[in-house]
C-alpha cells in the first residue's frame, strides 16, 4: 500500500532502501544520483516524471520585495556564467555514476584507507589528511607503484623535479 512519510526525509528513506526495511520509494534524480556515490547497491526501477525545472516560492503578500530580489539573483548569476559553473560542480557529474568504479573505492577505503591513514595524518601539515587521501586517490588509487606513462609515480604520483624539489629519495 502506498503510504507518505512525512517524517523522514529523502535520504533516510533511501537508506531504508538500502537496509531492506522499505521496498520502495520516491526520489530525485539529483538525490539518487549523490546517494549512488556511497551506496550503489541502490538501483533506479523507473522514471516517474520527465525532468522538471527547480522551482523556488516565496510567501504570498503584498510585499513581493523577497521575489524581486529572487529574480534579479538568478538573472544576475545566469547571465554572468555563475549559475551554469555552480551547475557543473554540484551537479554535473551526475549522470556519471559507475557501479564497478564505485564498488572499488568503496571497497579500497574499507581495506586500504586504514593503512594508509596514518601516513596521511602525519604528512598533511596544512590541509585535512581526507582531502590529501582523496588526491592521492584521484592520482595513483592508492597504489604506491603506481607508474604513469609520462614518468609520474608513487601513491602521490609525483615527477622526479617534484621529488627532488622536496626532498625525496623514494616517489
Amino acid at each position: 500500500a502506498w503510504r507518505v512519510d512525512d517524517k523522514r526525509g529523502t535520504t533516510d528513506l533511501m537508506q531504508a532502501v538500502i537496509d531492506g526495511k522499505l521496498d520502495y520509494t520516491i526520489a530525485d534524480s539529483v538525490a539518487i544520483s549523490r546517494f549512488q556515490r556511497v551506496h550503489p547497491e541502490l538501483a533506479v526501477a523507473l522514471d516517474i516524471s520527465d525532468e522538471q525545472p527547480v522551482t523556488w516560492f516565496s510567501e504570498k503578500g503584498e510585499d513581493n520585495s523577497l521575489s524581486a530580489a529572487m529574480l534579479d539573483f538568478f538573472n544576475n548569476i545566469n547571465e554572468n556564467g555563475a549559475l551554469a559553473r555552480l551547475e557543473e560542480k554540484y551537479l554535473g557529474h551526475g549522470n556519471d555514476f559507475d557501479y564497478v568504479d564505485t564498488r572499488t573505492f568503496l571497497r579500497a577505503v574499507e581495506n586500504v584507507l586504514p593503512e594508509l591513514q596514518p601516513m596521511f595524518e602525519k604528512y598533511a601539515r596544512q590541509i585535512d589528511w581526507r582531502l590529501l587521501a582523496a588526491i592521492s586517490w584521484q592520482e595513483s588509487h592508492w597504489d604506491p607503484q603506481a607508474t604513469s606513462p609520462t614518468g609520474v609515480r608513487g601513491i602521490m604520483m609525483l615527477t622526479r623535479n617534484t621529488a627532488q624539489s622536496l626532498g625525496l629519495t623514494d616517489r
